[in-house]
């Protein structure tokens, strides 16, 4: 269960910065893999 939540919040996160950034597709991609977690 906590390597699960670690990876859901890892994903997350990772997807938000990349958004911030300005690199939409890989933002999209890292959110995707979270919505499949």
């Amino acid at each position: 269960a906590r390597l699960h939540g670690w990876t859901l919040f890892r994903a997350v996160e990772s997807g938000v910065r990349a958004g911030a950034a300005g690199r939409h597709q890989d933002a999209e991609l890292l959110l995707e893999f979270a919505g499949w977690l």
